[in-house]
């Protein structure tokens, strides 16, 4: 019994460094917003241009076109100049014939221009009628509030718990 002591402690301290730190990494905070009113003509479409300011950014899009269906897509702006004058391309996000979404979508690196499009592949014209939201990725600065102190102290009240525990019910079975 005297050996499974020890291997329980160092189980619970290892469990207790993991408790605060998942939770205070960091928050996302808006930054930018917009509607997206407006017709998409048969065959037409309409464009969204964005380019990001931060290391990671997060884009939010709520619309919808009634009955028509619509391809979204988001390209890179080599792929949209292909993509507008009729050559090759390839979208980063494709969804094709769709009425409207919730759609979220994360940006990695700063300075990247992204194109937002979307695509009436019908002969009927129809309205995009949504918004859409902007939010950067914040860290948190300096030391991870609860981290390690706090956590150290629990998980060595645990073990020490657990192995006044442990040692209690040895010397009740050692009694009988």
């Amino acid at each position: 019994m005297k050996r499974k002591i020890l291997p329980c402690i160092l189980v619970c301290c290892l469990w207790s460094l993991t408790i605060v730190e998942v939770s205070a990494n960091g928050y996302w905070m808006p930054t930018e917003f917009g509607s997206l009113l407006g017709p998409i003509p048969a065959l037409g479409h309409k464009h969204m241009q964005k380019t990001t300011a931060h290391s990671r950014e997060e884009f939010e899009f709520n619309w919808t076109t009634g009955l028509v269906a619509v391809n979204f897509h988001i390209m890179n702006a080599v792929n949209y100049q292909n993509w507008s004058t009729g050559q090759p391309w390839t979208g980063t996000v494709n969804h094709l014939n769709i009425t409207g979404e919730a759609f979220s979508w994360e940006t990695y690196g700063a300075n990247a221009t992204y194109h937002f499009i979307w695509y009436n592949p019908s002969v009927i014209g129809t309205n995009i009628v949504g918004d859409w939201h902007r939010s950067r990725w914040v860290e948190v600065e300096g030391n991870i509030p609860g981290f390690p102190i706090e956590t150290i102290v629990i998980g060595l009240a645990i073990a020490i718990g657990l192995g006044i525990v442990i040692r209690h019910r040895m010397k009740k079975q050692d009694s009988k």
